[in-house]
């Protein structure tokens, strides 16, 4: 579509598989071709082959299209070592820099990144894994320190806490410990394997923040608000994102959301697309973390802008800022895994955006063979958004968990 809308421009996609956001990605491990453009899925894996596949093409510019994929959300910095290489060959590149990257990817380094330039974060205490367990390779360590150190430091916060990976990716593996004791039982454990973030839990309303553009030039997108589950994690297997929030009220001031996330891109420098987490708590909004690539959100927020992902990718490419229509109400909702009559079904209702059904068909337990991930919208209000999310309810009302069902009404009503 994009291809056809724009004769003026020829396109071509290098990636490597999964190809998320891009092309067709099919379980076999081909992808569809797609007619009047070159598609090409790099077998090699060094940023050099990767390269030189990309310059064979001549572009004019090189759009990174990051993605993720588990265990680590790390693929971001591979993009900007190729960014880096094409930069030297001479060709036009937008994509985050290689400290950008990596600063995102740590979140430990984000964390000091925060704190150096005057964000509000949650108190947090860094575990460094080696030092934690020093005494396991060191038989001349009778008494280790470190641990003694971080220990009352952790046991001087305010329960609960969360405690995650440094570099794992989104919110998997994270745990919740309501007390000290808790805490140290788990750091404790043989769950731990790497490094370890221990933060204060804020209580909050949780939102993400899409952001698009280069240094000078970048445009900041309202907030979708986030669902939590029973630990007050976010869960992206079962999460619902409900938006855009376009009004300020009492105690959501989206004035001063912008301005921080504009301070925020500012002084990363970011170029190309993020998504930011944050938090609104007492104290008002805090940055939890930068995701620096395309998000879980980006297809919602295209959905309610009226636009497509290939055209957001092609905006950057030309500096052109695609969120010019007013957004409309939106919800990101999961179902169980659907039967292909209830997709197509699914499908053709009014207002439904996308379906996409994500299996896992290793998984043993019926909780982890995948989900189903619907977005629908397309009103004015909220209470319209309400009124369709209850239609589908009384139509499939085998497919609606009551409780998940009734968070998203009260996420709707936060409108």
């Amino acid at each position: 579509m994009l291809a056809q809308k724009h004769p003026e421009h020829s396109f071509a996609i290098v990636t490597q598989l999964p190809a998320m956001f891009l092309a067709d990605f099919h379980a076999d491990g081909t992808v569809s071709p797609v007619k009047g453009i070159d598609v090409i899925v790099c077998q090699k894996d060094s940023v050099q082959e990767i390269c030189s596949e990309i310059k064979h093409l001549q572009p004019d510019v090189a759009v990174a299209t990051s993605f993720w994929q588990p265990p680590f959300d790390w693929h971001c910095i591979k993009d900007a070592l190729i960014a880096q290489e094409l930069h030297k060959a001479g060709i036009k590149t937008v994509c985050h820099d290689v400290d950008t990257m990596y600063t995102c990817f740590d979140k430990n380094a984000m964390e000091q990144f925060l704190i150096q330039n005057d964000f509000a974060v949650p108190k947090s205490v860094h575990v460094n894994h080696e030092l934690f367990w020093s005494e396991r390779n060191h038989k001349d360590v009778r008494v280790n320190v470190y641990k003694e150190y971080v220990l009352s430091q952790i046991e001087a916060m305010q329960y609960p806490v969360i405690i995650k990976d440094t570099v794992g990716l989104s919110s998997y593996g994270m745990e919740v410990a309501v007390s000290y004791k808790e805490a140290v039982h788990y750091l404790r454990s043989g769950k731990t394997h790497s490094d370890r973030l221990v933060q204060e839990y804020i209580q909050g309303l949780q939102f993400g923040v899409e952001v698009y553009g280069t240094p000078g030039n970048y445009t900041v997108l309202a907030p979708f608000a986030f669902s939590v589950n029973r630990f007050g994690i976010t869960s992206p297997k079962q999460g619902i994102k409900v938006g855009p929030f376009t009004y300020s009220t009492d105690t959501m001031n989206l004035e001063h959301l912008h301005s921080l996330i504009l301070k925020l891109a500012e002084r990363l420098k970011l170029c190309g697309a993020a998504q930011v987490d944050v938090i609104l708590g007492k104290d008002g909004w805090q940055v939890l973390e930068v995701n620096p690539r395309l998000s879980g959100m980006t297809e919602t927020y295209a959905a309610s802008y009226g636009t497509t992902v290939s055209e957001l990718l092609l905006g950057l490419a030309n500096g052109q800022n695609v969120f010019v229509n007013k957004p409309k109400c939106v919800c990101n909702f999961k179902l169980p895994l659907l039967t292909e009559q209830q997709q197509d079904l699914l499908q053709k209702r009014d207002g439904v955006f996308f379906v996409r059904q994500v299996q896992n068909h290793a998984a043993k337990q019926e909780r982890e063979k995948g989900y189903c991930e619907i977005v629908f919208g397309g009103t004015e209000s909220f209470a319209e958004l309400k009124q369709q999310l209850s239609s589908l309810a009384t139509d499939m009302p085998s497919l609606m968990d009551e409780g998940f069902l009734q968070q998203a009404y009260t996420m709707m009503e936060l409108g």
